[in-house]
Formats: C-alpha cells, sequence, structure tokens
C-alpha cells in the first residue's frame, strides 16, 4: 500500500506536464507519480520516457475517451498497482 499517488494527464502537451513534473517530482507527499499519456498525437511519449523510473510510471491509455476516462485509466492503474490511501489528479 502506497499512502499518496498524484495522476497526471498528458494530451499533446509535453510542455505543460514536463514543468508540473518538474515541480513536484521531489515532493516527499507523493509515494508515486503516475503520468497517463491519453493517445497523443505528437511526440509526448517518447520525451516523457526519460522521466520514468522508481517514483514515476508512464502509462498510455488505449484511446482517447477525453478527461474523465483519461483520469479513470490512471486512477484505476493506481489503485490496482500500489493502493493508495490519497489520489490526487493533476
Amino acid at each position: 500500500m502506497s499512502g499518496c499517488v498524484i495522476v497526471i494527464l498528458n494530451y499533446n502537451d509535453f510542455s505543460t506536464c514536463q514543468r508540473l513534473l518538474e515541480k513536484i517530482k521531489d515532493y516527499a507527499i507523493f509515494d508515486k507519480i503516475v503520468i497517463v499519456d491519453n493517445c497523443s498525437t505528437d511526440d509526448s511519449v517518447a520525451l516523457l520516457k526519460k522521466y520514468k523510473n522508481q517514483k514515476v510510471d508512464l502509462i498510455v491509455s488505449p484511446n482517447n475517451g477525453g478527461y474523465a476516462s483519461g483520469n479513470n485509466f490512471g486512477i484505476r492503474y493506481s489503485i490496482e498497482k500500489y493502493n493508495p490511501k490519497i489520489i490526487f489528479v493533476a
């Protein structure tokens, strides 16, 4: 069980996602950071791969079903893999 996970949804906006990651990657409050790429059509996935580590997971949704769908994909993944007490969505 993990204490706190943050799910970050990305769609064709690597630079915004990167800025957020740079700000929060060392926050002790987050045990895990789950980046969900919502089926981007640009090079976001390739660029985000460099952030994968023990604390940061990168997952890619199988399709873009919109904002809620992408967040739910990341939340389900977080619950199944880490069973956190708290999940933040960004």
